[in-house]
């Protein structure tokens, strides 16, 4: 299995985003993500913040569906959480959630995380 940084430098030889290419491979129903991830980013870029739940509950779905290796179900459960922290701020005003959510994806990358590390 190629590292991340080794996928990045090989994409710009071959002008081609091989981590898209492979993530295609791990998750069954990759084309149901893909429509959900550009869902979520379209949604971000224009603040359509209240729309976000519905996108919310597709990736609740799919993470419960149990469709990809464990790695991949990690990598959906820290989006959702980015997601939930977003509505969390932007339509129930609640900051000191939308903080925990953020927390919480950091820690499905990074165990350890402590946000007294950065303070």
């Amino acid at each position: 299995m190629p590292r991340q940084e080794t996928l990045d430098l090989l994409s710009v030889v071959f002008k081609k985003d091989l981590n898209e290419i492979l993530l295609k491979y791990r998750l069954r129903d990759y084309s149901t993500f893909y429509k959900i991830k550009n869902s979520i980013e379209t949604k971000l870029e224009s603040g359509e913040f209240e729309e976000l739940e519905k996108e919310a509950l597709k990736l609740k779905k799919i993470i419960h569906e149990g469709k990809m290796s464990f790695y991949y179900e990690r990598l959906l459960k820290q989006l959702l959480y980015i997601v939930e922290s977003v509505i969390e701020k932007n339509i129930n005003s609640n900051y000191e959630k939308a903080l925990e959510k953020l927390i919480e994806a950091m820690k499905v990358t990074m165990p350890d995380f402590s946000l007294s590390d950065y303070i």
